[in-house]
């Protein structure tokens, strides 16, 4: 299958934006509401929120390809749940 530039860079964008948002919750849930440093977390989050509709939509377009969804279903299914499942 041919690799596609502009999904991966869409991909990258989506992960870089989960950190920050994982990042910024620290600070949001350990400063007082409204502090500076609350208020910076809060707009830095805010702005990159769409980042995980990106992400699942960029890899959503790959699963748009010649193969049969019902022939990749068990190949994907064990891609996603195997590590599902080992974090909880």
């Amino acid at each position: 299958m041919e690799r596609i530039a502009y999904i991966d860079y869409l991909k990258a964008f989506g992960i870089i934006g989960v950190i920050i948002i994982h990042l910024t919750s620290r600070y949001l849930t350990n400063s007082p509401v409204g502090s500076s440093l609350w208020l910076q977390a809060s707009v830095l989050e805010s702005l990159v929120r769409f980042s995980i509709i990106v992400f699942v939509m960029a890899s959503g377009v790959l699963l748009l390809k010649k193969r049969q969804l019902i022939e990749d279903l068990p190949r994907r299914l064990k891609r996603v749940l195997i590590p599902y499942f080992y974090g909880l």
